[in-house]
Parts: C-alpha cells; sequence; structure tokens
C-alpha cells in the first residue's frame, strides 16, 4: 500500500509540472490529456505487473545456483535445466536441488531468467546499481557461455544469460529484480547515488513475498 501512494503522489506531481510545461508552450488541451491517460495507463500496468509479482515465487527456494556448478562442468559452455512440472520448475545439479513455484505467473521463464542471473551476481556487484543492471560483465566466467534450458515435456527452449562473462538480463527479467526496490527508485535516487549504495543483498529478499 506504502508503494501504491508513493506512486500516484508521484505521478499526480508529475502530471501536474507536465500540464503547466504543456500549457506555458501552447499546446492544446487534447494533447495535454492524451499524455496524462497515457501517463496513467503505463502506471496502472506497472503496478499490475509489480503487485503480481510480488506474490511469487509460491515456495521458500532452498539452495542457489553459484558459480559451483559451473566450475563443476567440464565444458566451457554450461547449461542450467529446469523442467516445468504443472507450474513448479525444477532445477538439479549434483547436490543442488530447487524447486520454484510458479502456477499462475504470467512471466515463469523471465522469472527464471531473473533468479538465475541474480544468483551468478551476488557476491560480484560493488553496488546496487550493477546488480539491478541489463548487461553485467563478471570476470570469473568469462571462460564460460552460460544457458539456462527451459524443458516442457518433449519441448526445449535454450536462452543464452551470459556470453563470455557478461550476464545479460532481459527488459523484463530486469523489471522482476527490481520489483523489490521501487521504494527506493520512487525517492528519484540519481545513477551515481545508486552507485553509492553497496550490493550487500541476498536472495532472501526475493522470497515469499505476499503483495505491496
Amino acid at each position: 500500500m506504502k508503494l501504491i501512494i508513493i506512486l500516484l503522489f508521484t505521478f499526480l506531481i508529475c502530471t501536474f509540472i507536465l500540464m503547466l510545461v504543456l500549457f506555458c508552450v501552447g499546446i492544446p488541451m487534447y494533447g495535454t490529456l492524451f499524455l496524462v491517460v497515457s501517463m496513467l495507463l503505463w502506471l496502472f500496468i506497472v503496478l499490475i505487473l509489480n503487485k503480481n509479482t510480488m506474490r511469487y515465487p509460491k515456495n521458500n527456494i532452498n539452495g542457489c545456483i553459484t558459480i559451483n556448478n559451473i566450475k563443476k562442468s567440464t565444458n566451457f559452455a554450461h547449461d542450467f535445466v529446469f523442467i516445468n512440472n504443472n507450474g513448479i520448475w525444477e532445477y538439479s545439479y549434483g547436490e543442488c536441488k530447487i524447486s520454484i513455484d510458479l502456477q499462475g505467473y504470467l512471466f515463469p521463464k523471465a522469472f527464471i531468467r531473473a533468479y538465475v542471473v541474480r544468483n551468478l551476481r551476488y557476491c560480484n556487484c560493488k553496488s546496487l546499481y550493477e546488480f539491478l543492471k541489463l548487461k553485467l560483465l563478471i570476470k570469473k566466467y568469462k571462460k564460460y557461455d552460460i544457458y539456462i534450458v527451459f524443458r516442457e515435456g518433449k519441448q526445449n527452449k535454450k536462452l543464452l544469460i551470459s556470453k563470455q562473462g557478461k550476464t545479460m538480463n532481459s527488459i523484463l527479467s530486469q523489471f522482476i529484480t527490481k520489483s523489490r526496490y521501487y521504494l527506493r527508485f520512487m525517492f528519484i535516487k540519481s545513477i551515481i547515488s545508486l552507485k553509492d549504495i553497496p550490493a550487500d543483498i541476498n536472495e532472501k529478499k526475493y522470497l515469499a513475498h505476499k503483495g505491496l
């Protein structure tokens, strides 16, 4: 609820400033109205997606993806294979066994991508700014090309998430990772201040959230 109030307050301020500026430069009122409605629609979509994301995963995830999972591989390409079992995505490699309950979530593959990229970045980022970037080079992975394989029945989808050490989010998986940090962004922190925030973060922040 606090996030919704902050978002709406920020939106109202931005809308007032925008309408004032457009009025001063002589843009017709219908143009201003179109921009305001577009902003409101975008805010509504972001709120709905964020609220839906905050409800997942439905379970607490025991275990995590680490560099050790990759070092055990003798190849320079490594696959993280996730198998869909009725909305519950399962990963198993050696002693590492992970189950992620995403039943009902709109974008399960983007969620898993965000999860794996996050875990590859933990302890390898100096700031929150680096942690949340679309692309981030991590030198210890430079020998490897890392993939996620989504297995659903007989169908496999292979997705490259790290190319010679450059870990890569999609815009959607980046949004999912940012979903726990929107209160920070709503205070209009600059890029410089984000660089000053230590990346003292771990996966506990993403477990068992049940709403805004």
